[in-house]
């Protein structure tokens, strides 16, 4: 989420129900979305080449349909 500073309030306030509606402790957590909106996968933190992780998940769900 980008946050614009004209209307920094409302949106940190958005910002705070995403972070309590997802339970996120940590920054940055990555989560991978399947078709029916679950999370299948989720990673806290980022390590060199996770990226590589992200594209063989997202690679699989793929498949899977």
């Amino acid at each position: 989420m980008l946050i614009d500073v004209k209307n920094m309030k409302e949106q940190t306030l958005e910002l705070a129900e995403e972070y309590r509606l997802y339970k996120i402790v940590y920054t940055p957590t990555t989560f991978v979305i399947d078709r029916l909106g679950r999370a299948v996968f989720i990673h806290v933190g980022f390590a060199e080449g996770q990226e590589k992780m992200l594209e063989k998940e997202i690679r699989l769900l793929l498949e899977r349909t």
